[in-house]
């Protein structure tokens, strides 16, 4: 699994891992680890592609492996059309971190 501190990126994820998440009913969510009060561009922060059964929503938390804690502040659904012409739709939650890492 692939994490991804470019801004501008998307996290890569090997055709395996999708294998393995589509035969076990999982659902791909694109997680955004945003720092408070960074701005567009600013090189904070951290994403990768989770996969569940539910969505996260908004005011939820989320804690991560290394013991950061956040919290959902939106989930934003974005169609992307594949190589093969098939649409997909990918939720991306945007959480921001609410204490440091352990």
């Amino acid at each position: 699994m692939s994490i991804n501190y470019d801004p501008d990126g998307v996290p890569d994820v090997s055709s395996e891992v999708w294998d393995q998440a589509d035969r076990m009913g999982l659902k791909p969510i694109h997680v955004i680890c945003d720092e408070p009060g960074a701005r567009v561009g600013d090189p904070e922060g951290v994403s990768f592609i989770a996969f569940g059964e539910h969505l996260p929503r908004t005011g939820e938390r989320i804690i991560l492996e290394d013991g950061s804690r956040l919290e959902v502040r939106g989930v934003i659904h974005k169609a992307t059309m594949g190589e093969n012409g098939m649409i997909s739709m990918v939720a991306n939650v945007v959480a921001y971190r609410i204490s440091p890492q352990a």
